[in-house]
């Protein structure tokens, strides 16, 4: 190759050179932009420098102003009654008491099938001791209960005037209880069916200690009703 054909063909070289250096300058910035940013193109020729994804807001974890919300709703307790009253008596467990009555006047009863109470007795010395009157009508037999067990006792015929008594008494001796201690809270004594002798009104009649005072109390044997003598 002659001298004038190799400095035409290194200038030929050289321009080419030139031209691809010319065309890779324009993405330097491009390629010195961090990772995580985005170029975004400008209207009016050129871009806009990187916007940074980073500076995002954080919601803010609380409940509008930064507060807990109340569960209740308005800070209260909720009441477990809904109306802010307490539960009837009749709602509530029954006391030690009444339920140790229940279950002897159940005892009594059932040791002489066919019967209902109709009078009891609480031994003064002995309150774990219950003696119970029990008769179907005609005949009517005395039962002593203690710790459960019930021990029929001496039997005798049942009069006139009481068996009237047994027949109309359609409030049983333990439903009488239930209405006597709900309203006059106690230990009970005494309790007999027999007919008032001034209004005549068939009523179980109640001796009940309560805070140390002896009462008599009466529960009418037909409606439920309940009152104190004077």
């Amino acid at each position: 190759m002659n001298r004038l054909t190799r400095q035409a063909t290194a200038a030929a070289a050289l321009a080419l050179a030139l031209g691809l250096a010319a065309c890779n300058g324009g993405s330097d910035d491009d390629a010195d932009a961090p990772a995580g940013t985005a170029t975004t193109a400008n209207t009016e020729g050129g871009t806009r420098g990187p916007v940074d994804r980073t500076e995002t807001d954080t919601p803010d974890p609380g409940a509008g102003e930064g507060t807990t919300p109340d569960p209740a709703g308005e800070g209260t307790t909720p009441d477990a009654s809904g109306d802010g009253t307490t539960p009837d008596v009749a709602a509530e467990p029954a006391s030690e008491h009444e339920e140790a009555l229940h279950l002897a006047i159940d005892a009594a009863e059932e040791a002489v099938p066919g019967t209902r109470a109709v009078d009891l007795d609480v031994d003064d010395a002995d309150h774990t001791q219950v003696f119970i009157e029990v008769t179907d009508g005609q005949t009517t037999t005395k039962v002593t209960v203690r710790g459960g067990v019930a021990t029929p006792g001496e039997t005798d015929s049942t009069d006139a005037d009481d068996r009237a008594e047994y027949e109309a008494a359609t409030v049983t001796m333990q439903e009488a209880i239930t209405h006597a201690l709900a309203e006059w809270p106690g230990m009970i004594d005494e309790i007999e069916l027999e007919t008032d002798d001034d209004t005549g009104t068939l009523r179980w009649d109640f001796e009940i200690e309560v805070d140390g005072r002896d009462m008599d109390v009466w529960v009418d044997a037909t409606t439920g009703e309940t009152g104190l003598d004077d």
